[in-house]
């Protein structure tokens, strides 16, 4: 299996953290989403960076992979 299917990225916006654990290309959909939404500051990183950044640097958020649009 390649790495780009294993759950293992993230999503970081200006926000923070907006999902994690997820594979890439639920991570490219996030993405987009979240670039028609205006939002700023996002890349893809993988899961093992995403829990690098502290706490106060999450959302929280509410996205999971069920949720993502395809």
């Amino acid at each position: 299996m390649s790495e780009l299917g294993e759950r293992r990225w993230a999503v970081m916006s200006e926000r923070g953290i907006e999902v994690s654990g997820v594979a890439y290309d639920e991570a490219s959909q996030l993405v987009r989403q979240l670039k028609a939404e205006k939002v700023s500051g996002l890349c893809i990183i993988s899961g093992e960076a995403a829990q690098r950044i502290p706490s106060n640097q999450t959302t929280g958020g509410d996205y999971s992979p069920v949720e993502l649009n395809r």
